[in-house]
């Protein structure tokens, strides 16, 4: 409909145009009907391109209403066998029971370039790869919150994720240590859950990220399951107390690690911890939920096993995007009901084996090389369509 309209007041407006047109070209030359016609319909036709160019312009909601929903660009994996680019997308405030999105309904941008190829959609649970997690608790006995709300909850956790992703539960009160794992063992994990009981120590919150970012090392490094995505989930009320290494040193090796932080705060909401732990989330593509009471906390668990479970995946063969080592950008717009959904990440790819490691100029300058050569060397005559005759 409103390509109809823009189509429609383009139609006036080269009409308006062509005539204004011909009535100049009238006064300086003698009037020329088939000219005036012609130029007339040019102008209709160029007019009626640019508006309903206008009417379709990028990301504008159709009839005037604001977007339903927010898409959000968690993380972008390479293949570390193939040439293949994996894109971590999640929706949220989306209807209930979405349908998965066709392919048409999926754009991707590589560095700028609109990509021609073909986008695989799937929703991660049904995609078959698997998951790496750990989950970072304090139980210490003055916790501003309810440890056993907490227990449950990652309970809830372990059991939405299921078995075929390999967890880890660990805490950070005191001396940071792994309670359990790594392993695909839910009834393992949940009985190693189930025993944790408040204990007397401190919270030392960055060196409990620095663990934890070492036990997502384990996980990746296992050749037993290979994963794709890997989480830490993490539980706190932002304060750190006695932690021994640095902060600034813990939050680059877990932003360089590609992990996704999740985090899930309680106790008061302004402090400068939590909004240092938010800011950190939304740097690796994660979330940061507030549990303000005990009544929003199985929910903020119950969305966040959703995301989990039902994130885009969009897989294509790149034709920009390498893993170089180099910097790079991608755009993904999704249509959502009526809504073009868009959003931007930015990210510095990996070194793998099947990246171009050529440079462009490299290239240029080996082409050169060969049309000097074919030019400068001596080459038989009868190459280039010419016959000699022997006296």
């Amino acid at each position: 409909m409103a390509a109809l309209c823009g189509l429609h007041a383009g139609t006036m407006l080269g009409t308006m145009l062509g005539i204004v047109w011909g009535i100049v070209r009238g006064i300086e030359r003698p009037l020329d009907v088939k000219m005036i016609r012609f130029r007339s319909i040019m102008l209709w036709l160029v007019c009626g391109a640019l508006a309903t160019a206008v009417a379709q312009a990028d990301n504008q909601p159709i009839n005037g209403h604001e977007p339903a929903a927010a898409l959000s660009i968690d993380q972008v994996t390479f293949a570390r066998d193939k040439p293949a680019v994996h894109v971590y997308v999640t929706i949220e405030n989306k209807e209930e029971n979405s349908p998965r999105p066709n392919p048409g309904a999926v754009q991707v941008e590589e560095d700028g370039r609109l990509f021609a190829g073909e986008v695989r959609v799937d929703r991660f649970q049904a995609s078959g790869r698997r998951l790496g997690y750990v989950l970072a608790l304090d139980n210490r006995e003055s916790l501003p919150f309810s440890l056993t709300m907490i227990i449950e909850g990652s309970q809830t956790v372990i059991k939405g994720l299921g078995f075929r992703h390999r967890g880890a539960v660990m805490s950070y009160t005191g001396q940071s240590a792994i309670l359990a794992g790594p392993t695909m063992n839910v009834a393992h994990l949940l009985e190693k859950m189930g025993k944790i009981t408040p204990t007397q120590g401190s919270p030392h919150l960055v060196d409990g990220l620095c663990l934890a970012v070492q036990a997502i090392g384990s996980i990746q490094n296992d050749e037993r399951t290979a994963v794709e995505r890997l989480v830490v989930i993490l539980f706190t009320d932002g304060l750190d107390s006695g932690s021994l290494l640095r902060r600034e040193s813990c939050e680059r090796l877990l932003m360089e690690s590609g992990v996704t932080l999740h985090v899930i705060g309680y106790g008061l909401p302004d402090t400068d911890g939590l909004r240092r732990m938010a800011w950190l989330a939304e740097q690796t593509g994660g979330s940061f939920q507030l549990a303000s009471s005990y009544d929003k906390f199985p929910m903020i668990i119950t969305s966040l096993v959703d995301r989990l479970q039902n994130q885009l995946v969009l897989t294509f063969r790149p034709q920009a995007l390498h893993p170089d080592g180099q910097a790079h950008r991608v755009k993904v717009r999704v249509l959502q009901g009526k809504t073009w959904l868009s959003d931007s990440y930015h990210f510095t790819a990996p070194r793998l084996r099947w990246a171009r490691t050529w440079p462009r100029a490299a290239v240029v300058v080996v082409v050169l090389l060969v049309a000097v050569a074919a030019l400068v060397l001596p080459f038989p005559r009868w190459r280039f369509g010419r016959k000699t005759t022997v006296a």
